[in-house]
C-alpha cells in the first residue's frame, strides 16, 4: 500500500512525538506507548458490508500477531471512528500504522489541567488537604450575610437577572460538563446524584489516582471530594447552583440556568492532566447523553484550528451537526501575545469563549492602629480576634517584597507567635497561591497582598483579587486577603508598632477597577488561518461559585473557564425558549440579528476578490429604521516590534509582547447606511473593507473593528471583523538576512537565514563531521502546517527553493552508502530526523538535531545506522494555506555537504 502524503506525515509526526518528546524544542508532552488510531469507512476498502471496520482491523492485526491493546473505541462514524491503543514498542506501532484499516495516527497527548490564573499548590505541605476529606470549612462563623446583598452581579451584566423572574431558567434542557468532577454533596447541587437530581447524569473516567500518566480507575459517579477536584464543582455551581435565600453565606447566589439537567464527566484525577483519547472519549460518551450542550474548560495551547493534526475537528464539527453546541474555553494566555487560542475551542465550529471581569468584589474591613478603616477582599473574613503586627516582606528588595520564594521568608523563620503576624507582600511577578504557599511554608497564616506600583507598573493590578481557599498540613484555612491599598506597606516600613485589627465579619460588595472590560489573562485570537476566535465572551474574572466541602465549600476564581460555563448556562437558557433552534441560530440570538456574526475577512488576496456582506433582519411587529456605522479598534501583530535590535527571538518580550498598534481598515456601504424593514423583512448588505496596506508580513499584522447597526428603537449590534494585514499566501516562510561564518548570537540578525555549525562556524559548502554535534539556527517568518528535516544524498539532484551553500563550487567527498527509505513530495529521502505538525513563528530558534539522527521516512518507528560518507540536510515547509500533496506549496532549504567519518549506530 503506497499511503498519501498527508496519511505519511501524521504518521511521522505521531512517532516523532513519542519517541523525541523532552528535547529543547516544544514538542507536545505525551503519554508513552499511547496512540490514536483513525479508521477507514467500510466502503472505501471494497470491504463486504457485514464486516466492520473494526473488526477488520483486529482479524488483521490478530494474523499479523501485532502486539498491542486497546483503551478506547469510537464508532460513530458522525463523529469519530476509530479507537485509542497502547502499544509495548515501535515495532507494534509500525505494524499497525500499515494496516489497510488505518487513516491516521495521532500520538495521545497530555492535556493539562486548567492552572492560570487558576494555579494549583506547589508544596507538598498544602497538597495534603488532597488526602483530607474531614476539614469540612464550609461555614465561617465570623461572617454574617446582610439582608438585600445580591451576589449575582454577573447577571445584571448579561441581562440573566431580567429572565429568572420570568421562570427562563432552563429547563428542560440538558448540559453535559466536561471537566475534574463535582462535589454533588453540596447543598447548593441538591446533595444528591443520579435520576431526579440536579446533578443527574456522568462518569468518572480516571479516578483520584490518575495523573494522565498511569492507568485510569473509572467509576460510574463523577463525585470528586479532594479540594484540587474543585474546579469542575465551580463550573457547575456556575451553571446550575442554588443557594437558599436564609444561607449564613451568600444567601441566594444562584447560577445561570439552576433548573437545567447537569451531567458530570469526570476526565481529571486529583492531581495532574489527561491523555487525548480519555478527553476523547469522554466527549463522545457525553454525546451518547443526547446534551444540548457540552461545555469544556479544558484545552491544551493550540493556534491551528483547521489543522489535520487535530482529531477533535471532526467530533466537533459531528456534535454540532447534531444540535449540540460544544463551548469551549479560549484559554488563559492573552497578556503575552495574540494567536492563543486553546485547541479545541480554535476547532472551526467549537464556540470559543472569552472572559470578562466580574463588576462587584466582596470586601471586609479591617481598622489599623491610627483608627483608619481599610477594606480588603477575600472569599471570607479573617477569624481573628486579636490585634496583629504588620510584616512587609523583603526588608526593601524590590524582588523579595513580592513573596513569591521561600528565601523570601528566610530571616522570619525564628519569629514566635507567627500567627500575631499578617505578612503584607506585593502581587504582580507571581500567582497569589503561589505566595500563600511561601508564607504558609515559612509558617505564617495570614497574608495580604497589594498591587504595588515599585519593580513594574500593571495596571491590571488594579482592584481586588482572589484564590483558591488552601489550608496547611494540619488542616487548617490560610487567611488570605487583597487590597488597593498601599498603607499597610507604607506604615509597615516606617512603623515597627504599626497593627492591624480586623474589625468586622460584615461583606460588602465594592466595584472592581476593571468591571465589565475584557480580563487582561483572556486568551486573544484569531487563529492562524483568520479564524475569529473567540466569538463571545462572558463573565469569568473574580466568579464566585461553590467548591467541594472539604474545601471551603464556596471561592473566586478567574478564568476563561469561568466564562465558558456561564455561556453554556446562557445558551440553555435561549434553548428552554427556542427549543427548535440550532446552534448556529442560538448563537445569533445571543449575539444580535444580523448575520453572519462575525466577518473572517483573511488575507488582503481573498478580501480582493470576495466582497463581505451582511444581512439584517427585523424580528419586531413594527416596521425599523436601521443606521449603518463603523467602529475602528486597534490592530495588532505577533511581532508588533519585529525592527528590534536585541535579537533574542521569541524569548524576547520586546518581541513578543501583546500591543495595540495603529492600523486600521475603512468601511463603506455602497448602497447607503440607512434604510427600513417591515416587520419580518430581512435586508443583504453590501460592504467593501479596505485593509491598511505597506505593513511588512514579517509582523504578522491584522486588523479588526466591527460593523455596527443601530435602530430606530434605540437598539444597537455589532459584527465584528478581522482580517490578514498582509498577503499571507504568498509571504516568505523562511528568514534570509545573510549572517557571518562564525556563530555570534548576539549579532545574529533578527530574520537571519537557517545555518547550521560545528564548533562555532558555518559549515558552508563542506564540512567533515558528526551529525550529532551540529546545531541549527533559523527563522520561521510564518506559521507552518508541517516542517520536515530529512537526509538526503549529497549527490541528489533535486533543486531547493534556498541554497544554505553555492551550488556552483565543486565538493569532493565520499558517496554515503545509505538505503532510500522512503520518497515524501518527490524527493528521495535517506531518513529523518524530525518532523513538526503546525509550527509557531520563531525568531532564531536555536537548535540540536535528535538522536540517534535518521528515522525511517515512512512510519518514523524505527531508527536507522547513519554510514559515512556524504549527506545534505533538506527542510522542507508547507506552508499553512498548502496542499500538501502539491510540491509547489512547499518551500524547501537545502545544506551545504555534511560528510560523517565514522558511522553513527541506531541506538
Amino acid at each position: 500500500m503506497k499511503a498519501s502524503l498527508l496519511s505519511a506525515l501524521l504518521a511521522i509526526c505521531s512517532a516523532t512525538a513519542a519517541e523525541l518528546a523532552g528535547t529543547a524544542r516544544q514538542v507536545a508532552e505525551t503519554v508513552p506507548g499511547v496512540y490514536i488510531i483513525q479508521l477507514r469507512d467500510g466502503e472505501s476498502l471494497g470491504r463486504r458490508s457485514d464486516e466492520h471496520t473494526h473488526e477488520a482491523f483486529a482479524r488483521r492485526a490478530l494474523e499479523e500477531s501485532i502486539d498491542y491493546n486497546v483503551r478506547y473505541e469510537f464508532r460513530e462514524p458522525d463523529l469519530f471512528y476509530g479507537l485509542s491503543v497502547k502499544v509495548p514498542n515501535n515495532e507494534s506501532l509500525s505494524a499497525l500504522q500499515e494496516l489497510p484499516e488505518v487513516a491516521n495516527v495521532w500520538p495521545a497527548r497530555i492535556i493539562p489541567r486548567p492552572l492560570a490564573p487558576v494555579e494549583m499548590l506547589p508544596t507538598e505541605a498544602l497538597q495534603s488537604l488532597a488526602k483530607r476529606s474531614d476539614h469540612a470549612k464550609v461555614v465561617a462563623p465570623r461572617q454574617t450575610s446582610p439582608s438585600g446583598l445580591d451576589y449575582n452581579s454577573p447577571h445584571k451584566m448579561t441581562g440573566v437577572d431580567r429572565l429568572h423572574p420570568r421562570g427562563i431558567k432552563g429547563k428542560g434542557t440538558k448540559i453535559a460538563i466536561i471537566d475534574s468532577g463535582v462535589d454533588w454533596r453540596h447543598p447548593a447541587l441538591g446533595a444528591c446524584f443520579g435520576t431526579g437530581c440536579k446533578i443527574s447524569f456522568g462518569h468518572d473516567f480516571v479516578g483520584d489516582a490518575y495523573t494522565g500518566y498511569n492507568d485510569p480507575v473509572p467509576d460510574d459517579d463523577p463525585g470528586v471530594e479532594c479540594s484540587e477536584g474543585g474546579h469542575g464543582t465551580h463550573v457547575a455551581g456556575i451553571i446550575g447552583m442554588e443557594v437558599a435565600s436564609g444561607a449564613p453565606q451568600f444567601a441566594g447566589l444562584t447560577g445561570v440556568a439552576p433548573e437545567a439537567e447537569l451531567g458530570m464527566y469526570r476526565v481529571f484525577g486529583c492531581s495532574g492532566g489527561v491523555s487525548d483519547d480519555i478527553l476523547l472519549r469522554s466527549i463522545a460518551m457525553a454525546a451518547e447523553a443526547e446534551p444540548d450542550i457540552i461545555t469544556m474548560s479544558v484545552g491544551a495551547g493550540s493556534s491551528f484550528g483547521t489543522a489535520p493534526g487535530d482529531p477533535y475537528l471532526q467530533l466537533i464539527s459531528g456534535l454540532t451537526e447534531q444540535g449540540i453546541a460544544v463551548v469551549a474555553a479560549a484559554g488563559n494566555d492573552g497578556a503575552i501575545e495574540p494567536f492563543t487560542i486553546n485547541s479545541p475551542a480554535n476547532s472551526p465550529t467549537a464556540i470559543a469563549v472569552a472572559s470578562v471581569d466580574n463588576n462587584l468584589f466582596q470586601v471586609f474591613e479591617l481598622e489599623d492602629s491610627n483608627g483608619e478603616v481599610i477594606k480588603y477582599g477575600s472569599v471570607y473574613p479573617f477569624p481573628v480576634e486579636k490585634e496583629l503586627k504588620i510584616l512587609v516582606v523583603g526588608d526593601g528588595d524590590e524582588v523579595a517584597e513580592f513573596g513569591c520564594r521561600a528565601i523570601d521568608y528566610e530571616p522570619y523563620l525564628e519569629y514566635e507567635n507567627k500567627d500575631d503576624y499578617v505578612v503584607v507582600a506585593r502581587r504582580g511577578i507571581c500567582g497569589l497561591s503561589l505566595i500563600q504557599s511561601a508564607a504558609a511554608t515559612a509558617g505564617f497564616r495570614n497574608v495580604l497582598t497589594y498591587p504595588g506600583a515599585a519593580f513594574l507598573s500593571n495596571p491590571f493590578l488594579e482592584g481586588y483579587a482572589a484564590t483558591i481557599p488552601v489550608f496547611d498540613a494540619d488542616g487548617e484555612l490560610l487567611n488570605f486577603g487583597t487590597t488597593t491599598s498601599q498603607k499597610l506597606y507604607n506604615e509597615g516600613t516606617n512603623s515597627s508598632n504599626y497593627t492591624v485589627k480586623f474589625k468586622s465579619a460584615i461583606p460588602q460588595l465594592t466595584r472592581q477597577a476593571w468591571g465589565g472590560q475584557p480580563n487582561n489573562f483572556s486568551s486573544v485570537g484569531p487563529v492562524y488561518d483568520f479564524t475569529m476566535k473567540p466569538q463571545i465572551s462572558a463573565p469569568g474574572g473574580m466568579i464566585l461559585s461553590i467548591w467541594p466541602l472539604s474545601g471551603t465549600g464556596f471561592a473566586i476564581v478567574s478564568g476563561t473557564s469561568m466564562a465558558t460555563p456561564y455561556l453554556a448556562g446562557a445558551i440553555a437558557l435561549v434553548k428552554s425558549q427556542f427549543p427548535n433552534f440550532s446552534v448556529a441560530e442560538i448563537l445569533a440570538r445571543i449575539q444580535n440579528f444580523v448575520s453572519p456574526g462575525q466577518l473572517e475577512l483573511g488575507p488582503i488576496e481573498r478580501l480582493a476578490e470576495n466582497s463581505p456582506k451582511v444581512t439584517v433582519s427585523n424580528p419586531t411587529q413594527n416596521t425599523i429604521e436601521y443606521t449603518l456605522g463603523h467602529s475602528l479598534t486597534p490592530g495588532m501583530a505577533k511581532y508588533p516590534h519585529w525592527n528590534a535590535t536585541d535579537n533574542q527571538g521569541y524569548l524576547s518580550p520586546s518581541l513578543i509582547r501583546l500591543d495595540a498598534l495603529p492600523i486600521g481598515a475603512t468601511v463603506d456601504f455602497p448602497t447607503g447606511n440607512t434604510f427600513s424593514l417591515a416587520s419580518g423583512e430581512s435586508r443583504e448588505i453590501d460592504i467593501i473593507i479596505q485593509p491598511p496596506e505597506g505593513l511588512p508580513d514579517h509582523m504578522i499584522p491584522f486588523y479588526n473593528g466591527f460593523v455596527t447597526v443601530s435602530t430606530s428603537n434605540r437598539e444597537s449590534f455589532v459584527v465584528p471583523y478581522v482580517g490578514a494585514a498582509y498577503n499571507y499566501t504568498a509571504a516568505p516562510v523562511l528568514g534570509l538576512d545573510p549572517v557571518g561564518p562564525v556563530f555570534d548570537f548576539p549579532a545574529y540578525p533578527a530574520r537571519g537565514e537557517p545555518q547550521i555549525f560545528f564548533d562555532s562556524r558555518g559549515i558552508g559548502n563542506h564540512v567533515q563531521g558528526p551529525f550529532t554535534q551540529m546545531s541549527l539556527v533559523a527563522s520561521w517568518l510564518q506559521p507552518l502546517l508541517y516542517t520536515r528535516f530529512d537526509l538526503v544524498r549529497a549527490e541528489t539532484d533535486f533543486v531547493p527553493t534556498f541554497y544554505g551553500f553555492d551550488p556552483d563550487v565543486p565538493v569532493n567527498y565520499t558517496k554515503t552508502t545509505a538505503n532510500t527509505t522512503g520518497t515524501i513530495a518527490g524527493v528521495d529521502i535517506l531518513g529523518t530526523n524530525y518532523v513538526y505538525l503546525e509550527s509557531s513563528p520563531s525568531m532564531n530558534l536555536i537548535d540540536s538535531f535528535f538522536s540517534p539522527p535518521m528515522w525511517d521516512g515512512e512510519t518514523f518507528s524505527t531508527p536507522l545506522p547513519m554510514p559515512v560518507g556524504g549527506y545534505r540536510l533538506l527542510i522542507q515547509m508547507l506552508k499553512l494555506s498548502g496542499d500538501p500533496e502539491s510540491r509547489a506549496d512547499w518551500d524547501t532549504w537545502m545544506s551545504g555537504v555534511i560528510e560523517i567519518m565514522e558511522e553513527i549506530p541506531p541506538f
